[in-house]
């Protein structure tokens, strides 16, 4: 552009500014920026020798009603609830052996951007099926019978998808009224709602699924060393970044008291190679008395906060997904290995797909609970006690009538025998003690080895796999 000496300067700076403003990004035509954030869990369970055990398709926390499934009884709810009261409901899939919890997607549009925007939004399990979903979304599940009643063959060539299509993302609406913790926590983040054009709205999009893959490490007690060993089970083709450079990771062992009491190792730094069987870490298998503490919670959770927020979430991101998972992560007794999965491995996994450009952080925690001598002398005590009649369940009921309806809070995982006042048999009190996979880890230890007892245990109780032929 020639200009004239006698051109006047302010007109200069008019055309230069109109000129620069069709250059920006969000011009007409040009695409604006968008954040992108999600973060979730990878729960297994491994016995002693690192081996993956089946039938984990339990939740952690119940979810409110207004969330949609895939199909009602796939994922059991954290209950005291004894399955022979289930009728009808299909048991525990053999198949499933990972359960993907609660990722929660949120969006940011970019400074200036008009809103709302439009946005599709999909998202691939490859080797499970996605099983619940917030907001309304197009869900295809291979191997799920057309009346959603039944299941068919889990394997790691299932791929179940999500479809959010239309997404209006930076709407003025609010989700649903509920009280649920599980929900409520990962609210407080100040992310633009969405909503789809069915008019369901919330703060973020969330899904939760169950998988027939392995987690990416595995863990195995070498007696004779008294070591817990961590090894890589990850594909090279998905480890590491584009030049082939080992991903890294931090580690974290926790062993959480019935009491309270918490005792953790953390090693940072940790390179994963994706050399299948090699070690990257190695803990004692027990912790000492002194290292048990409940001033220990405070101390992993800050851990493991900074650690999220150094792999990209925001703080108010890394807190809600702690806060959500309280009771899962810090609360529920058990020894756990925690540790971020590298994003190679979670894109691989986990496609995801975006219609509109944007910047995506994608952090994920692998949690490996862990099968521990406790759990075996449980087993071995409910193995030898006396059967109870199951009478003491329905006399239980009716001394618990003045809580309004206890089975419905037991079932949906709300309320525990404790809080009802009820005190269950011994052996049931045992049974309990398990934690939240106890009948995939007494399915499993009958399927190992033949047992009397626990059979009749069992069978009492009417624990079985789910039969995927039937």
């Amino acid at each position: 552009m020639n200009i004239s000496p006698f051109f006047p300067l302010t007109a200069v700076l008019v055309i230069f500014a109109a000129l620069s403003s069709l250059c920006a990004p969000g011009a007409a035509g040009a695409a604006e920026p968008l954040t992108v954030h999600e973060w979730g869990t990878f729960t297994c369970l491994q016995d002693e020798t690192g081996r993956a055990i089946s039938g984990v398709n339990t939740d952690d926390e119940p979810l409110p009603r207004f969330v949609h499934r895939l199909a009602d009884f796939l994922i059991f709810p954290p209950s005291d609830l004894p399955l022979v009261y289930y009728k009808g409901i299909p048991m525990l899939h053999p198949h499933v052996t990972m359960r993907l919890e609660t990722p929660v997607i949120y969006f940011y549009p970019a400074e200036g951007q008009e809103t709302p925007m439009t946005v599709d939004v999909g998202v691939e399990f490859r080797g499970g099926w996605l099983s619940e979903y917030y907001p309304d979304a197009d869900a295809v599940a291979p191997g799920l019978q057309d009346d959603h009643s039944r299941f068919g063959e889990l394997s790691a060539d299932t791929t179940g998808s999500l479809r959010w299509r239309g997404l209006q993302v930076g709407v003025d609406a609010a989700g649903p009224a509920t009280d649920y913790h599980v929900w409520q926590a990962p609210r407080q983040v100040k992310a633009a709602a969405v909503s789809t054009p069915q008019g369901e709205a919330e703060s973020y999009l969330f899904y939760r699924g169950v998988g027939r893959l392995e987690t990416p490490l595995r863990v195995y007690r070498d007696e004779a060393e008294g070591k817990l060993v961590v090894n890589e089970q990850f594909a090279p083709e998905i480890i590491g970044g584009s030049a082939g450079r080992p991903a890294v990771t931090t580690l974290w062992l926790a062993d959480i008291r019935p009491d309270g009491a918490v005792a953790f190792r953390e090693v940072s730094s940790v390179r994963l190679t994706g050399d299948a069987g090699r070690t990257v870490a190695r803990f004692p298998t027990a912790f000492s008395t002194e290292a048990y503490s409940p001033r220990n919670l405070a101390h992993l959770r800050k851990s493991m906060k900074a650690a999220l927020i150094a792999d990209g979430l925001f703080a108010d991101e890394a807190e809600a997904m702690l806060e959500t998972w309280e009771l899962g992560y810090f609360k529920s007794p058990g020894v756990r290995l925690f540790f971020l999965l590298p994003r190679a491995w979670t894109d691989a996994v986990l496609p995801l797909e975006l219609s509109h450009e944007a910047e995506v952080v994608r952090t994920m925690v692998g949690r490996i609970e862990l099968v521990t001598p406790q759990h075996r002398r449980l087993l071995e005590r409910i193995s030898h006690a006396p059967l109870t009649s199951l009478d003491w369940y329905e006399h239980a009921m009716k001394a618990a009538s003045d809580h309004g309806d206890p089975l419905r809070q037991l079932w949906e995982g709300r309320t525990r025998f404790a809080d009802l006042g009820v005190t269950p048999p011994p052996e049931y009190r045992d049974y309990l003690a398990l934690g939240r996979f106890r009948n995939a880890l007494i399915l499993d230890t009958l399927a190992q080895a033949p047992d009397e007892g626990l059979q009749r245990f069992a069978d009492a109780y009417r624990l079985r796999y789910y039969d995927p032929q039937d």
